[in-house]
């Protein structure tokens, strides 16, 4: 529970304990963190849902943190695929269909010994967990289309962006994946899989995408920072429209004055998410013909991302409906 009066919190920083992403809006600030499978509270350093690793630990609870070590373990997400950063396979952790891209940090041997380690039920759970913590660290999560990576960045940072009243925008890289068979890989698009770059936090007009293409800062295994070329290849952009207009811009002479010119320029799609809730594509760099004229082709695809109920599937949601 945070002290009164002894904590300071911007807007611009969406994480708290571990780095997870905080959900202040359910039990208050710094009281709610947003894990990939389950809700964590900090105050009494439970979860509220069980673990899905629960069967490979039974001497835990199945609602317990890290094994209870709440100061020097880390809790792990998910069991995940792993591929070098040119895309060849490395190796898996348990039956994951999960993916992820490593992000150059390491050699292939070392990453390979990890993934053993994560393996091998003579280690303890402890060195299990945190030898699978550095490969989740120091990797990227994968999706199998540019427009899911859009949805997942969308589901992280829409709230956020709208509160804070700033646009936040990434890169969108595409990364050809092989098997040591040469197999069709599960859970890709043709082998291919989508990462997103780093996340860029701008002001309430706009976000430089041009600060996108930067590459990204990592910390290796060895626990130093190194500024890295992300892999694959750029295949989109995705930012935010904070309290702009809930539609895509248009328009505008400049390299990056609008969506369109982004678009058009780098010969790349653009999606946007906005305050409504809603995730657009934006495909200007190409036409269709439409009542005899030709017309830059956009599309809201919020659709794609909702359940039968209505509700979204991921996670977009609207901060001001």
């Amino acid at each position: 529970m945070l002290v009164p009066h002894r904590t300071f919190s911007s807007p611009e920083y969406r994480y708290g304990f571990q780095g997870q992403e905080k959900d202040d809006e359910v039990k208050g600030s710094g009281n709610s963190i947003n894990y990939k499978f389950r809700m964590h509270d900090p105050r009494i350093g439970r979860f509220f849902a069980i673990d899905p690793l629960f069967k490979e630990y039974p001497h835990n609870s199945t609602y317990a943190f890290g094994e209870n070590r709440v100061i020097d373990s880390k809790e792990l997400e998910g069991l995940e695929r792993i591929f070098a950063a040119d895309g060849k396979f490395i190796g898996k952790i348990g039956n994951s269909q999960q993916i992820r891209v490593m992000n150059g940090s390491g050699s292939v041997g070392y990453i390979q010994n990890q993934i053993s380690i994560g393996n091998n039920t003579n280690y303890t759970p402890n060195e299990r967990k945190q030898a699978i913590g550095g490969l989740i660290d120091n990797s990227f999560e994968g999706f199998r289309t540019d427009e899911d990576a859009a949805a997942g960045f969308a589901w992280k940072n829409n709230r956020a962006s709208v509160k804070a009243e700033k646009e936040f925008g990434a890169a969108i890289y595409s990364v050809s994946l092989s098997n040591n068979d040469e197999s069709n890989i599960k859970g890709t698009t043709n082998n291919s899989i989508f990462i997103l770059g780093d996340t860029k936090i701008g002001n309430k007009g706009d976000v430089s995408f041009s600060d996108l293409l930067k590459g990204t800062e990592i910390d290796t295994f060895k626990g130093m920072k190194r500024k890295i070329k992300m892999p694959g290849i750029l295949v989109a952009f995705m930012h935010t429209h904070a309290l702009r207009s809930r539609k895509m811009s248009t328009g505008g002479g400049g390299l990056f004055s609008s969506d369109q010119s982004v678009s058009i320029r780098f010969n790349v799609p653009i999606f946007m998410s906005n305050s409504k809730g809603e995730l657009w594509r934006g495909d200007f760099h190409i036409y269709q013909h439409k009542g005899g004229s030709q017309e830059r082709i956009r599309e809201n695809i919020s659709s794609k991302y909702k359940n039968e109920d209505g509700s979204s599937s991921i996670g977009i949601e609207s901060s001001n409906p």
